[in-house]
């Protein structure tokens, strides 16, 4: 038991280190504050794990040093608008540890992946604040401190805001307008902070190359989940146009969350199914969802919802899509 608990420890600080150089670029690009909801986020998780423990008359620090509130946090931080109230993300921490978690009995035992259960808190519940993905112009110390501020009650709330170019590409797609115009106003939107969700999302892929390294996780479930996010996009282009697609290809791969999903969401051990051709069947189903959230719903990037749907299937792939014993 405690070599399988040092091996658990070990697998969750390199899944943190993996992502380490994501929350870098995102502080980099998108300001401080970006820090500071991480440290709120971290902080309510080691909270939350702390009151459960207690109140199960369990011992905290085995929950703590499995440092799997520590990945929750960071990929809560990294889910979320850099530019929200500490507030929220201090309830969606919360969420997702007691509901996405301990509610089931702790870390093992959850069927659904707990950040993501935190994300989906947010997406429904606070949909005003999407839009809350602005880059400063300069990121010191200073505009953090202004951001600061602006959370706590000035006006200036305004000056922080900005919506995605996955939001405002199905804007665009949903007002109509003739082609030339669309096609000028689509090339406007493609090259808006391309640079930083460009750098964002290499910094998620070289995390990923890294846990492939370290044998933490295998190709087949990130493959697989572009693999059946490519496929419905394909088909979407070949039966409703290039003008409908959400977004391009190409652009699909740098703005959002389809990397970051494929790589540290979907691999989670604990909610995928166990043999080989359930976890393909999975990831394609993930995959092909992402997609169709984004292009025939309300909301601009489905990871959160996808996976969620996912893992509710699980159970069933584990007890239909088993290995026949022997001789049967």
């Amino acid at each position: 038991m405690k070599k399988l608990m040092n091996k658990t420890n070990s697998i969750m600080l390199n899944v943190f280190l993996a992502l380490v150089p994501a929350l870098l670029v995102k502080t980099y690009f998108w300001g401080w504050n970006t820090l500071l909801l991480f440290f709120v986020a971290v902080f309510s998780a080691l909270v939350a794990e702390i009151i459960v423990s207690r109140l199960r008359n369990h011992k905290y620090n085995a929950e703590i040093s499995n440092n799997s509130a520590l990945v929750t946090s960071l990929i809560i931080t990294l889910s979320l608008p850099p530019n929200i109230p500490f507030y929220i993300i201090l309830i969606t921490t919360l969420f997702a540890i007691i509901i996405g978690k301990q509610v089931y009995g702790g870390m093992g035992q959850n069927i659904f992946n707990p950040a993501m259960v935190g994300v989906a808190l947010f997406i429904i519940t606070y949909p005003q604040f999407l839009t809350y993905w602005a880059i400063p112009t300069d990121t010191t110390l200073y505009e953090a401190q202004q951001n600061l501020q602006s959370f706590i009650g000035s006006n200036q709330v305004d000056a922080f805001t900005q919506a995605t170019p996955l939001t405002e590409l199905k804007t665009l797609i949903q007002v109509g307008g003739d082609a030339e115009s669309k096609a000028n106003s689509l090339a406007q939107i493609l090259q808006q902070d391309w640079l930083a969700w460009l750098v964002y999302n290499g910094a998620i892929l070289l995390g990923g190359v890294y846990l492939l390294l370290r044998k933490i996780i295998g190709l087949l479930l990130p493959c697989f989940t572009i693999l059946g996010f490519l496929a419905v996009a394909v088909l979407h282009h070949l039966f409703a146009g290039s003008e409908q697609i959400v977004p391009t290809y190409t652009a699909s791969l740098v703005y959002g969350s389809l990397i970051f999903g494929a790589f540290f969401i979907i691999t989670d051990p604990v909610t995928t199914p166990q043999t080989k051709k359930a976890r393909i069947i999975y990831a394609l189903l993930v995959g092909a969802l992402i997609y169709t959230i984004r292009a025939f719903t309300n909301y601009n990037d489905g990871v959160a919802f996808a996976i969620l749907l996912g893992n509710l299937l699980v159970p069933m792939f584990d007890r239909t899509i088993t290995p026949k014993e022997f001789g049967k």
